[in-house]
């Protein structure tokens, strides 16, 4: 159906390629629904489930919660919101499981990784999202699944509860900077994705290798978070 639709609502690219993405989409999809053992009797799977929306949101009747519920960072006056990749809840309802499933090829240090220097933390905030919005669970997994690979493979957070309080404490430190007036661009600043790189000077190059050290010691302790594992 989306094959059918997308075009007739979106742009897409020539034909063939557009043949080719329906196509590599497909396999991503087949390799994520079969990635998993058979579930326990009663277990109840969802995709892009909502969360901290807030507003009117349409739909929701069979979801495990109401989107509009805010999840808020402890210790923090962040809400964050957004949409969890897989969610898989058991026929109990005291535990769950997250999944951030990735299409690109698998790291070599996929296993190590809990925050990923902040580039990994969606599957710490789908784990607070769902410990906040099912105070019943006794038990939250939370995962990284790269579908890159031809037998693709999941990496659970160690220690959820220590991921989420050790992202709680650098957006705890990141508040405390926006306080004081620090305002600075991160290493995330250089990266063509960021759509802030216009307030950036012509000669990006130059200015970081001027100013980073300047930038290092405004920052102060918080740059620690760009060495995280």
């Amino acid at each position: 159906m989306t094959g059918i639709r997308w075009p007739l609502e979106r742009s897409t690219p020539p034909l063939l390629l557009w043949r080719h993405t329906l196509d590599a989409g497909a396999g991503l999809a087949l390799r994520a629904l079969t990635l998993d053992e058979a579930f326990r009797p009663g277990t109840r799977s969802w995709t892009e489930v909502a969360f901290g929306r807030g507003g009117d949101v349409t739909g929701h009747a069979d979801l495990p919660w109401d989107p509009r519920s805010a999840v808020r960072i402890v210790g923090t006056n962040v809400h964050v919101r957004g949409s969890i990749d897989r969610l898989d809840l058991n026929a109990a309802g005291d535990a769950a499981r997250v999944s951030d499933y990735k299409t690109g090829a698998e790291p070599k240090n996929a296993d190590r990784i809990v925050l990923g220097g902040g580039a990994e933390l969606q599957r710490a905030i789908y784990a607070l999202a769902a410990s906040q919005l099912l105070p019943d669970m006794t038990r939250v997994v939370a995962r990284l699944v790269f579908l890159g690979e031809d037998s693709p493979r999941a990496y659970r957070l160690p220690d959820v509860a220590a991921a989420i309080g050790e992202m709680a404490t650098h957006v705890a430190a990141a508040c405390a900077l926006l306080d004081r007036g620090t305002a600075l661009p991160g290493l995330d600043a250089r990266e063509k994705w960021n759509e802030f790189r216009l307030a950036l000077p012509a000669a990006a190059t130059t200015y970081f290798q001027v100013k980073q050290s300047a930038f290092g010691r405004a920052f102060g302790g918080f740059s620690g978070v760009w060495a995280s594992r």
